[in-house]
């Protein structure tokens, strides 16, 4: 008879992969870019890392869907691109994006991290031989571009009518 372990978490085993995506996306919380921040900016940087890892998680959901075989969800793809909304909001997770903008840009890099792991791993690999064995480039390349391009836009926008007195703790040097 087969002895069974209390806590067993295989990423392949299909009925424990809601547990470990549950715990990953624990563990994000509140995030290494928002550690440091103090007063509203640290708030602001819990409510938009939240909503941008849920509107990751409802991007890789339809991603997933559309683009697998057999419109089939993949908790691998799941798991994986959920993370990508954490990554991609961290540049600008303090700033004053506004709801709709940690949405977007966590669902857009949920969409875009699905996709590094169904069409563009499997191309570099056959055009430059690049093999990605954990994903990297799916999980922290790709949605840290993308991150780095949303603390950019957010950046150039803010003014001191929308940040008050904050603005020289959240960007240090600016005035």
């Amino acid at each position: 008879q087969r002895r069974q372990l209390p806590l067993r978490l295989v990423c392949h085993d299909r009925h424990h992969l809601p547990v470990a995506v549950l715990a990953v996306v624990q563990l994000r919380l509140p995030g290494a870019a928002i550690a440091m921040a103090e007063g509203n900016s640290r708030v602001r940087g819990v409510v938009n890392t939240v909503l941008s890892l849920t509107a990751s998680c409802f991007g890789a959901f339809l991603a997933s869907h559309r683009f697998r075989e057999g419109n089939k969800f993949s908790m691998v793809d799941v798991q994986n691109a959920t993370l990508a909304g954490g990554v991609a909001v961290g540049t600008a997770a303090n700033m004053m994006i506004q709801p709709g903008g940690a949405l977007t840009i966590g669902f857009v890099a949920g969409v875009l991290s699905v996709l590094g792991y169904l069409k563009i791993q499997p191309a570099l690999e056959k055009w430059i031989g690049l093999h990605d064995t954990c994903g990297v480039h799916n999980l922290h390349g790709m949605p840290g571009l993308l991150g780095g391009l949303a603390g950019c836009i957010a950046s150039a926008m803010a003014t001191s009518d929308q940040y008050g007195g904050e603005l020289v703790i959240v960007f240090g040097e600016r005035m």
